[in-house]
Protein backbone atom coordinates (compact mmCIF):
# COMPACT_ATOMS: atom_id res chain seq x y z
CA UNK A 1 0.00 0.00 0.00
CA UNK A 2 1.19 3.34 -0.56
CA UNK A 3 1.66 5.55 2.65
CA UNK A 4 3.16 8.68 1.23
CA UNK A 5 2.87 10.44 -2.09
CA UNK A 6 3.59 14.26 -3.33
CA UNK A 7 1.19 15.92 -5.59
CA UNK A 8 1.66 19.30 -7.21
CA UNK A 9 -1.45 21.12 -6.95
CA UNK A 10 -1.75 24.77 -8.45
CA UNK A 11 -0.91 27.93 -7.27
CA UNK A 12 0.31 26.17 -4.45
CA UNK A 13 3.11 23.67 -5.24
CA UNK A 14 4.02 20.36 -3.72
CA UNK A 15 2.17 18.96 -1.42
CA UNK A 16 2.91 15.61 0.98
CA UNK A 17 -0.03 13.18 1.76
CA UNK A 18 0.56 10.93 4.51
CA UNK A 19 -1.26 8.06 5.72
CA UNK A 20 -1.78 8.62 9.56
CA UNK A 21 -3.01 5.65 11.51
CA UNK A 22 -4.16 8.00 14.31
CA UNK A 23 -6.25 10.21 12.36
CA UNK A 24 -9.87 10.62 12.25
CA UNK A 25 -10.61 13.12 9.49
CA UNK A 26 -8.70 14.44 6.80
CA UNK A 27 -6.15 17.54 8.15
CA UNK A 28 -4.55 19.88 6.03
CA UNK A 29 -1.52 21.28 8.26
CA UNK A 30 1.29 24.15 7.13
CA UNK A 31 4.43 22.63 8.89
CA UNK A 32 7.97 24.58 8.96
CA UNK A 33 9.92 21.64 7.85
CA UNK A 34 7.59 20.02 5.25
CA UNK A 35 5.01 22.90 4.00
CA UNK A 36 1.55 22.03 3.40
CA UNK A 37 1.02 18.38 4.35
CA UNK A 38 -2.03 16.28 4.22
CA UNK A 39 -2.62 13.69 6.77
CA UNK A 40 -5.00 11.03 5.44
CA UNK A 41 -6.66 8.56 8.28
CA UNK A 42 -7.12 4.49 7.55
CA UNK A 43 -10.72 4.10 5.54
CA UNK A 44 -10.18 7.21 3.21
CA UNK A 45 -8.14 6.73 -0.41
CA UNK A 46 -5.62 9.03 -1.62
CA UNK A 47 -7.98 9.70 -4.50
CA UNK A 48 -10.55 11.18 -1.95
CA UNK A 49 -7.71 13.25 -0.26
CA UNK A 50 -6.54 14.38 -3.17
CA UNK A 51 -10.03 15.69 -4.07
CA UNK A 52 -10.57 17.36 -1.43
CA UNK A 53 -7.63 18.81 -0.08
CA UNK A 54 -7.74 20.26 -4.27
CA UNK A 55 -11.03 22.14 -3.09
CA UNK A 56 -10.09 23.29 0.13
CA UNK A 57 -6.06 24.17 -0.18
CA UNK A 58 -6.54 27.70 -0.63
CA UNK A 59 -8.54 28.34 2.14
CA UNK A 60 -7.00 28.11 5.81
CA UNK A 61 -5.17 25.35 6.52
CA UNK A 62 -6.72 23.85 9.38
CA UNK A 63 -8.39 20.70 10.60
CA UNK A 64 -11.95 19.94 8.75
CA UNK A 65 -14.14 17.83 10.54
CA UNK A 66 -15.34 14.70 9.24
CA UNK A 67 -18.91 15.95 9.03
CA UNK A 68 -17.77 19.01 6.43
CA UNK A 69 -15.62 17.11 4.05
CA UNK A 70 -17.11 16.96 0.86
CA UNK A 71 -17.22 13.13 -0.18
CA UNK A 72 -16.28 12.48 -3.87
CA UNK A 73 -17.62 9.15 -5.73
CA UNK A 74 -15.51 6.28 -5.27
CA UNK A 75 -14.07 5.69 -8.85
CA UNK A 76 -10.71 5.84 -10.14
CA UNK A 77 -9.69 9.28 -10.39
CA UNK A 78 -7.11 10.24 -13.97
CA UNK A 79 -5.25 13.70 -13.74
CA UNK A 80 -6.03 15.52 -16.93
CA UNK A 81 -4.14 18.70 -15.56
CA UNK A 82 -0.42 19.08 -16.00
CA UNK A 83 0.23 17.96 -12.30
CA UNK A 84 3.25 15.76 -12.29
CA UNK A 85 1.60 12.83 -9.88
CA UNK A 86 -1.50 11.39 -9.16
CA UNK A 87 -2.72 8.22 -7.50
CA UNK A 88 -5.28 6.08 -9.00
CA UNK A 89 -7.15 2.61 -7.52
CA UNK A 90 -6.50 -0.19 -9.84
CA UNK A 91 -8.62 -3.18 -9.40
CA UNK A 92 -6.58 -6.05 -8.17
CA UNK A 93 -3.46 -4.56 -7.00
CA UNK A 94 -5.19 -1.21 -4.77
CA UNK A 95 -3.77 2.11 -4.89
CA UNK A 96 -1.15 3.17 -7.47
CA UNK A 97 1.34 6.20 -7.73
CA UNK A 98 1.72 7.47 -11.28
CA UNK A 99 4.70 10.11 -11.36
CA UNK A 100 5.67 12.17 -14.32
CA UNK A 101 9.78 11.78 -14.93
CA UNK A 102 11.94 13.57 -17.10
CA UNK A 103 14.18 11.16 -18.58
CA UNK A 104 12.47 8.07 -19.52
CA UNK A 105 10.98 7.65 -23.50
CA UNK A 106 8.29 4.90 -22.10
CA UNK A 107 5.67 4.23 -19.19
CA UNK A 108 7.61 1.98 -16.70
CA UNK A 109 6.10 -0.09 -13.75
CA UNK A 110 7.95 -1.15 -10.62
CA UNK A 111 7.24 -2.79 -6.99
CA UNK A 112 9.01 -0.55 -4.37
CA UNK A 113 10.25 -2.77 -1.02
CA UNK A 114 7.27 -1.93 0.70
CA UNK A 115 4.80 -3.69 -1.93
CA UNK A 116 3.25 -0.73 -3.58
CA UNK A 117 3.27 -0.33 -7.26
CA UNK A 118 4.58 3.02 -8.96
CA UNK A 119 4.79 4.10 -12.29
CA UNK A 120 7.16 6.09 -14.28
CA UNK A 121 5.21 8.24 -16.76
CA UNK A 122 6.84 10.21 -20.00
CA UNK A 123 5.69 13.78 -20.83
CA UNK A 124 4.52 12.40 -24.35
CA UNK A 125 2.08 10.17 -22.47
CA UNK A 126 -1.20 10.67 -20.47
CA UNK A 127 -1.94 9.29 -17.28
CA UNK A 128 -4.76 8.04 -19.11
CA UNK A 129 -2.74 6.21 -21.02
CA UNK A 130 -0.17 5.06 -18.40
CA UNK A 131 -3.23 3.55 -16.27
CA UNK A 132 -4.51 1.47 -19.83
CA UNK A 133 -0.85 0.35 -19.83
CA UNK A 134 -1.28 -0.82 -16.27
CA UNK A 135 -4.71 -2.42 -16.57
CA UNK A 136 -3.46 -4.57 -19.57
CA UNK A 137 -0.12 -5.63 -17.34
CA UNK A 138 -2.16 -6.69 -14.11
CA UNK A 139 -0.93 -10.58 -14.30
CA UNK A 140 2.46 -9.79 -15.10
CA UNK A 141 2.19 -7.25 -11.87
CA UNK A 142 0.86 -9.80 -9.65
CA UNK A 143 3.74 -12.26 -10.79
CA UNK A 144 6.61 -9.88 -9.76
CA UNK A 145 4.46 -9.40 -6.23
CA UNK A 146 4.02 -12.80 -5.85
CA UNK A 147 7.72 -12.66 -6.25
CA UNK A 148 8.50 -10.26 -3.97
CA UNK A 149 6.00 -12.17 -0.90
CA UNK A 150 3.50 -9.58 -1.36
CA UNK A 151 0.09 -11.38 -2.43
CA UNK A 152 -1.01 -14.88 -1.34
CA UNK A 153 1.15 -17.69 -2.40
CA UNK A 154 -1.52 -19.58 -3.90
CA UNK A 155 -1.77 -16.86 -7.15
CA UNK A 156 -3.31 -18.69 -9.86
CA UNK A 157 -2.30 -17.40 -13.42
CA UNK A 158 -5.19 -15.40 -14.99
CA UNK A 159 -6.53 -16.47 -18.95
CA UNK A 160 -6.12 -13.89 -21.73
CA UNK A 161 -7.40 -13.64 -25.11
CA UNK A 162 -4.44 -16.54 -26.22
CA UNK A 163 -4.59 -19.24 -23.35
CA UNK A 164 -6.37 -20.90 -21.03
CA UNK A 165 -6.19 -22.04 -17.56
CA UNK A 166 -6.92 -26.12 -16.99
CA UNK A 167 -6.74 -27.74 -13.84
CA UNK A 168 -5.27 -31.04 -13.86
CA UNK A 169 -4.93 -33.24 -11.05
CA UNK A 170 -1.80 -33.59 -9.01
CA UNK A 171 -0.03 -30.48 -10.63
CA UNK A 172 -2.64 -28.41 -9.87
CA UNK A 173 -3.70 -25.43 -12.58
CA UNK A 174 -2.14 -25.09 -15.96
CA UNK A 175 -1.71 -22.50 -18.82
CA UNK A 176 -2.34 -23.51 -22.00
CA UNK A 177 -0.82 -20.49 -24.39
CA UNK A 178 -1.78 -20.67 -28.15
CA UNK A 179 1.32 -19.26 -30.01
CA UNK A 180 1.26 -18.86 -33.60
CA UNK A 181 5.05 -18.77 -33.91
CA UNK A 182 5.73 -21.90 -32.01
CA UNK A 183 6.74 -25.51 -34.29
CA UNK A 184 5.86 -27.56 -31.71
CA UNK A 185 4.56 -27.78 -28.10
CA UNK A 186 7.25 -27.05 -24.74
CA UNK A 187 6.42 -28.03 -21.64
CA UNK A 188 7.89 -25.09 -18.99
CA UNK A 189 7.70 -24.96 -15.44
CA UNK A 190 9.07 -21.58 -13.60
CA UNK A 191 9.51 -19.83 -10.61
CA UNK A 192 6.22 -17.80 -9.82
CA UNK A 193 4.53 -18.33 -13.02
CA UNK A 194 3.56 -22.24 -12.82
CA UNK A 195 3.63 -24.68 -15.31
CA UNK A 196 2.67 -23.43 -19.39
CA UNK A 197 2.17 -25.36 -22.19
CA UNK A 198 2.58 -23.64 -25.59
CA UNK A 199 0.21 -25.05 -28.16
CA UNK A 200 1.38 -24.47 -31.97
CA UNK A 201 -1.46 -23.34 -34.85
CA UNK A 202 -3.00 -26.08 -35.71
CA UNK A 203 -2.96 -28.63 -32.35
CA UNK A 204 -5.84 -28.82 -30.27
CA UNK A 205 -5.92 -28.09 -26.54
CA UNK A 206 -7.06 -31.66 -26.21
CA UNK A 207 -3.65 -33.02 -27.38
CA UNK A 208 -1.66 -30.93 -25.58
CA UNK A 209 -3.67 -32.26 -22.04
CA UNK A 210 -2.90 -35.23 -23.09
CA UNK A 211 1.21 -34.46 -23.08
CA UNK A 212 0.65 -33.03 -20.05
CA UNK A 213 -0.73 -36.04 -18.30
CA UNK A 214 1.86 -38.03 -20.15
CA UNK A 215 4.15 -35.90 -18.06
CA UNK A 216 3.23 -35.56 -15.02
CA UNK A 217 5.67 -37.36 -13.26
CA UNK A 218 8.41 -35.30 -15.16
CA UNK A 219 6.06 -31.70 -14.15
CA UNK A 220 6.17 -32.44 -10.81
CA UNK A 221 9.62 -32.98 -9.87
CA UNK A 222 10.47 -29.79 -11.67
CA UNK A 223 7.83 -28.53 -9.65
CA UNK A 224 9.31 -29.27 -6.50
CA UNK A 225 12.91 -28.00 -7.34
CA UNK A 226 10.75 -24.61 -8.77
CA UNK A 227 9.36 -24.18 -5.05
CA UNK A 228 13.33 -24.37 -3.80
CA UNK A 229 14.11 -21.48 -5.98
CA UNK A 230 11.08 -19.78 -5.06
CA UNK A 231 11.41 -20.15 -1.53
CA UNK A 232 15.49 -18.60 -1.57
CA UNK A 233 14.59 -15.85 -3.92
CA UNK A 234 11.51 -14.53 -1.48
CA UNK A 235 13.80 -14.80 1.56
CA UNK A 236 16.42 -12.83 -0.52
CA UNK A 237 13.83 -10.27 -1.42
CA UNK A 238 13.03 -10.19 2.09
CA UNK A 239 16.41 -9.33 3.19
CA UNK A 240 16.92 -7.00 0.52
CA UNK A 241 14.41 -4.58 1.58
CA UNK A 242 15.82 -4.90 5.34
CA UNK A 243 19.25 -3.73 3.77
CA UNK A 244 21.13 -0.72 5.54
CA UNK A 245 21.86 1.18 2.38
CA UNK A 246 24.61 2.88 3.52
CA UNK A 247 26.15 0.70 5.51
CA UNK A 248 26.12 -1.81 2.51
CA UNK A 249 27.51 0.59 0.25
CA UNK A 250 30.49 1.72 2.83
CA UNK A 251 31.19 -2.30 3.36
CA UNK A 252 31.03 -3.39 -0.32
CA UNK A 253 33.61 0.29 -1.71
CA UNK A 254 35.73 -0.85 1.22
CA UNK A 255 36.32 -4.04 0.14
CA UNK A 256 36.95 -3.40 -3.31
CA UNK A 257 39.51 -0.98 -2.70
CA UNK A 258 41.12 -3.74 -0.11
CA UNK A 259 40.99 -6.71 -2.68
CA UNK A 260 41.86 -4.54 -5.95
CA UNK A 261 45.34 -2.61 -3.29
CA UNK A 262 46.24 -6.06 -2.53
CA UNK A 263 46.26 -7.72 -5.78
CA UNK A 264 47.84 -4.72 -7.55
CA UNK A 265 44.37 -3.88 -9.83
CA UNK A 266 43.60 -0.81 -11.05
CA UNK A 267 39.83 0.70 -11.71
CA UNK A 268 38.47 4.02 -12.69
CA UNK A 269 35.23 4.50 -11.02
CA UNK A 270 33.07 2.53 -8.87
CA UNK A 271 29.22 2.14 -8.21
CA UNK A 272 26.64 0.25 -5.52
CA UNK A 273 23.19 -0.09 -7.89
CA UNK A 274 20.27 -2.08 -6.99
CA UNK A 275 20.86 -4.38 -10.17
CA UNK A 276 18.16 -6.56 -10.85
CA UNK A 277 19.97 -9.68 -12.86
CA UNK A 278 23.52 -8.85 -12.24
CA UNK A 279 25.50 -9.01 -9.21
CA UNK A 280 28.68 -6.82 -11.21
CA UNK A 281 29.75 -6.05 -14.03
CA UNK A 282 33.26 -4.38 -15.48
CA UNK A 283 32.68 -1.63 -18.24
CA UNK A 284 35.48 -0.78 -21.04
CA UNK A 285 36.79 1.73 -19.69
CA UNK A 286 37.38 0.14 -16.08
CA UNK A 287 34.31 1.19 -14.53
CA UNK A 288 32.68 -1.12 -12.12
CA UNK A 289 29.36 -1.91 -10.50
CA UNK A 290 28.71 -4.09 -7.75
CA UNK A 291 25.32 -5.25 -6.91
CA UNK A 292 23.63 -4.07 -3.08
CA UNK A 293 22.42 -7.50 -2.30
CA UNK A 294 26.15 -8.61 -2.53
CA UNK A 295 26.56 -7.96 1.26
CA UNK A 296 23.52 -10.60 2.00
CA UNK A 297 26.29 -13.49 0.44
CA UNK A 298 28.61 -14.88 2.67
CA UNK A 299 32.22 -13.36 2.96
CA UNK A 300 33.65 -15.65 -0.18
CA UNK A 301 30.92 -14.78 -2.71
CA UNK A 302 31.47 -11.57 -2.32
CA UNK A 303 35.36 -11.81 -2.83
CA UNK A 304 34.49 -13.70 -5.90
CA UNK A 305 32.04 -11.57 -7.64
CA UNK A 306 34.35 -8.29 -6.67
CA UNK A 307 37.44 -10.56 -8.11
CA UNK A 308 35.60 -11.58 -11.34
CA UNK A 309 34.98 -8.19 -11.80
CA UNK A 310 38.71 -6.87 -11.14
CA UNK A 311 39.78 -9.60 -13.39
CA UNK A 312 37.98 -7.92 -15.93
CA UNK A 313 39.63 -5.01 -16.08
CA UNK A 314 42.55 -6.95 -17.71
CA UNK A 315 40.32 -9.26 -19.50
CA UNK A 316 37.37 -8.44 -21.57
CA UNK A 317 35.76 -11.75 -21.53
CA UNK A 318 35.13 -15.53 -20.18
CA UNK A 319 38.18 -17.10 -21.99
CA UNK A 320 40.24 -19.74 -20.62
CA UNK A 321 42.43 -17.57 -19.89
CA UNK A 322 39.97 -15.00 -18.01
CA UNK A 323 38.86 -18.01 -15.92
CA UNK A 324 42.83 -19.41 -15.27
CA UNK A 325 43.59 -15.31 -13.97
CA UNK A 326 40.45 -15.05 -11.51
CA UNK A 327 41.54 -18.71 -10.33
CA UNK A 328 45.23 -17.07 -9.24
CA UNK A 329 43.22 -15.59 -6.82
CA UNK A 330 39.87 -16.82 -5.68
CA UNK A 331 41.10 -20.75 -6.37
CA UNK A 332 38.25 -23.42 -7.49
CA UNK A 333 36.43 -20.00 -9.42
CA UNK A 334 33.84 -22.73 -11.46
CA UNK A 335 33.09 -24.06 -8.19
CA UNK A 336 31.99 -20.62 -6.62
CA UNK A 337 30.88 -19.96 -9.73
CA UNK A 338 28.59 -22.88 -9.20
CA UNK A 339 27.31 -21.62 -5.52
CA UNK A 340 26.50 -18.15 -7.09
CA UNK A 341 23.96 -19.86 -8.65
CA UNK A 342 21.94 -21.05 -5.33
CA UNK A 343 21.56 -16.84 -4.55
CA UNK A 344 19.44 -14.43 -6.99
CA UNK A 345 20.16 -10.26 -7.42
CA UNK A 346 16.36 -9.04 -7.40
CA UNK A 347 15.54 -5.63 -7.83
CA UNK A 348 13.15 -4.67 -4.87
Amino acid sequence: MVESVVINIEGVGSVLFELNKQAKCIQIIDTPSKGICVEVPPGVSFNEAIEFARSEIGRAHKPVPPDNQDKCDNKNIIDKSDNDSTVVDIPGIGEVLFERKEKIRRIKIYATSSGSIQVAVPHKASFKEAEEYVLSSISLIKKQLLKMKYIEPDYKPEPTANSKIKNIPEIGPVQFIRSEKAARMVISVKPFEGVCITVPKGTSFRNAKKLIISKIDWIKKCQAKVKLIEHRKTNMSRKIAKIDIPAAKERLFNRLKKLAKKHGFNYNNAAIRNQKTRWGSCSSKNNINLNISLVLLPPKLVDYVILHELVHTRIKNHSKEFWSELDKYVGGSLALRAEMKNYSPGKI
